[in-house]
């Protein structure tokens, strides 16, 4: 396996971060003092948010990815990013769940990812945001309709929890058919945490088992 951990890890700390600000500014704790700059903020939380969730896919995909594109050191437009995942690994998109803990006949304890269906960010839901909060990073020329800030805003808190709904537990299948699973705050830390599944042969089923 050779997703880099530490690099996918660092791509979840910088999204906990950005979403704790952006839950600060929803609650009215914090403010720029004037609404145009808090709703802009926001909004380049949210477009860094999910190049972020585009990068992670790309951290985990990415022997496959810098096959088919040398500058991949260059990318960070999410929208362009998905496409390309696409094309080396349908299956790139986080997937969300639940971790369940579960006690067997002997008493061992273990887990199971049960998967969530919905109420969580979707790709194509994710760069229909994307492009909205795009739409209100530059400044608005005194001719054109002016644009309705105010709705966007209102839709703020419902985007926030589907992005956590999303990441807060989540797994990624490899193009290698392994699995990188994602943890937003680990119980103990507060911190994301990485773990790697990886194909186990029938040798190590029957240790596994035993």
């Amino acid at each position: 396996m050779s997703v880099e951990v530490n690099k996918y890890r660092k791509c979840l700390y910088d999204i906990l971060k950005r979403t704790e600000v952006i839950n600060h500014y929803i609650q009215g704790v914090k403010t720029t003092g004037y609404l145009g700059t808090d709703i802009e903020l926001i909004a380049l939380q949210f477009r860094k948010i999910i190049e972020l969730i585009a990068l992670s896919s790309l951290v985990a995909n990415k022997k496959e990815y810098a096959a088919m594109r040398s500058k991949f050191r260059e990318d960070w437009n999410a929208r362009l990013i998905f496409q390309d995942l696409e094309r080396v690994n349908p299956e790139f998109y986080p997937k969300p769940s639940k971790q369940i803990e579960k006690v067997n006949s002997e008493g061992v304890k273990y887990f199971e990812f049960e998967p969530i269906e919905a109420g969580y960010l979707s790709k194509k839901e994710a760069i229909k945001i994307y492009e909205k909060c795009g739409g209100v990073l530059h400044a608005e020329n005194p001719f054109r309709e002016s644009k309705d800030i105010m709705q966007l805003q209102k839709q703020f808190p419902f985007w926030i929890k589907k992005i956590m709904t999303l990441m807060n537990h989540h797994s990624i299948i490899l193009a290698n058919k392994n699995m990188v699973v994602g943890l937003m705050k680990g119980k103990n830390d507060g911190l994301p945490h990485v773990t790697l599944f990886g194909l186990a042969e029938n040798q190590n089923i029957k240790q596994f088992k035993e």
